[in-house]
């Protein structure tokens, strides 16, 4: 929420990167498979490698806040500027904004492909995101947009690769735990990966699992490699 606001007031697109971020990671792995959403531990700061639940629910906080995050996700999967509509997040679903209605199919943010499909009588302006994580695909702005035009009952694909790379633990946490000094998460596109045995998969993509609900989960996302 607060990085859309800060993206809407200012421009500046690294907010939106932290939007998507937060979207595809903290959203993600924080709700409950009911629903509502919870506490999770802190990795780095807590002292643990592994990422589980706190609580399986915090209904006088979490959820409260989890269901307002959602809903003004909902208010910027589409913003107007001018005769554009600019797409923040690129996610799939059928769009509806005054005369226009389109349809974006897309595997995104496991794979950076986009399929756009213009549906309304009139031709269509799309201004899309995309952050620093996706490569190979020509064309965009020095702010990360890529704009498109699409005549009516046309189509459009946009297809490029996502990165991968690690990011080390903030110094904030290094504060409460120098010995996690080092220590890095290993990420793709912007998805954090968990390391459960031999499979790597998001984080964000388990939350059913029962056994998050513990220490030592198993789930580790610290890694000094």
């Amino acid at each position: 929420m607060v990085a859309m606001e800060l993206w809407r007031l200012s421009g500046r697109s690294e907010y939106l990167e932290q939007a998507q971020l937060a979207w595809f990671n903290a959203l993600g792995h924080g709700q409950r498979a009911n629903g509502g959403f919870g506490c999770d531990n802190c990795p780095g700061a807590d002292g643990e490698d592994d990422l589980f639940f706190k609580t399986e629910e915090s209904h006088w906080c979490c959820s409260m806040r989890g269901a307002e995050g959602l809903a003004r996700m909902t208010q910027f999967c589409a913003v107007r500027s001018g005769d554009t509509l600019c797409l923040p997040f690129g996610l799939p679903g059928s769009y509806a904004s005054g005369p226009h209605r389109f349809e974006i199919e897309s595997g995104y943010p496991r794979v950076a492909r986009w399929t756009f499909l213009n549906r309304g009588p009139d031709r269509l302006r799309i201004s899309l995101y995309l952050p620093s994580w996706v490569d190979d695909i020509p064309g965009r702005d020095s702010n990360g947009w890529l704009a498109i035009d699409l005549a009516p009952g046309s189509t459009h694909l946009v297809e490029g690769s996502l990165s991968k790379r690690s990011r080390p633990v903030l110094p904030s946490s290094l504060r409460l735990r120098p010995e996690a000094e080092g220590r890095h998460v290993h990420m793709e596109g912007p998805l954090i990966l968990g390391q459960s045995g031999e499979r790597w998969e998001p984080i964000a993509f388990d939350y059913q699992r029962g056994d998050l609900n513990k220490a030592n989960s198993g789930k580790r996302i610290l890694h000094t490699t």
